[in-house]
């Protein structure tokens, strides 16, 4: 197989030793142990996933491996594994506006993200059982993305772990095997309120929370703006990236975190008190 060396920018730090295509085992098999977290490529598949769920997979696999599932006439079928993304499942719009109706009461909380268009605000929530055509998962989070059509949703790795899978490229098969063990613990905002700017030429944090949230509860209210996050002021965030930690509301459980904010002419402080929103640890 060909072999790319790549220089890394001064400065640029990752979290991993390389990168392998899924085209380098397009003569193996992919095979994923959600219960002991371990992967391999091997040979053949392993003899007990003879009696998983058996689903065709769709295009050359050159970036994501795509599930084809069975779905009624006309509707999207197509379902995306996505090995850049660490997060849960992605819906299309539909299909999330779908999800929120049948589940009102689930809790929510927030995450933030930068694409292409800018600075985009996405709600995310828990699944306890999520139907995808045929695959059904359980104990995922869930949140709305934008999809190519056909799409009807993509896996992120955290909900990868919720399955045994084998990927069987050369046969263009994947054999799934869901879950049912404890998940993995989530790294979501426990806050319930994300704080970016209104485009990419203003400095301006400006607040988006949702009701019932820890940040809500503490008296954060949407269009409020974030001065401070203890004793260090963000108002210089792009000047100064090393004074604002865009995840603080990722720390543990009973953190309490005072943020300084303004609202129309008035300061004030907000004590927020983080807790476990989507589900307990």
């Amino acid at each position: 197989m060909p072999l790319l060396v790549a220089e890394l920018p001064a400065g640029v730090v990752i979290g991993f030793d390389g990168l392998l295509g899924w085209p380098s085992i397009r003569d193996g098999v992919f095979i994923f142990d959600a219960e002991n977290l371990s992967a391999r490529v091997d040979k053949k598949l392993p003899q007990n996933a003879t009696t998983w769920q058996k689903l065709p997979l769709h295009g050359d696999a050159k970036v994501w491996i795509t599930i084809e599932t069975t779905q009624k006439p006309g509707a999207p079928n197509f379902v995306g594994i996505d090995t850049g993304d660490a997060g849960g499942v992605g819906l299309t719009p539909a299909l999330w506006r779908e999800w929120r109706a049948q589940h009102p009461e689930a809790p929510m909380t927030l995450n933030a993200s930068v694409t292409v268009k800018g600075y985009d605000v996405e709600e995310v929530a828990w699944a306890k059982e999520l139907r995808l055509g045929s695959l059904v998962l359980t104990d995922v989070p869930v949140y709305q993305t934008h999809l190519a059509p056909n799409y009807m949703a993509s896996l992120g790795m955290y909900a990868v772990t919720r399955m045994n899978l084998a990927i069987d490229v050369k046969n263009n098969s994947i054999y799934l095997n869901p879950v049912h063990t404890t998940p993995l613990p989530y790294s979501a905002n426990r806050a319930g309120v994300v704080f970016i700017p209104r485009d990419a030429k203003q400095d301006d944090l400006v607040a988006h929370v949702l009701e019932g949230t820890p940040a809500y509860e503490a008296g954060i209210r949407n269009n409020d703006l974030l001065l401070k996050i203890g004793e260090q002021d963000v108002t210089h965030w792009r000047t100064n990236p090393t004074g604002f930690s865009p995840n603080w509301f990722g720390q543990p459980a009973g953190t309490k975190i005072e943020l300084t904010l303004k609202r129309g002419a008035t300061l004030f402080k907000a004590t927020v008190t983080l807790r476990n929103i989507l589900r307990p640890d």
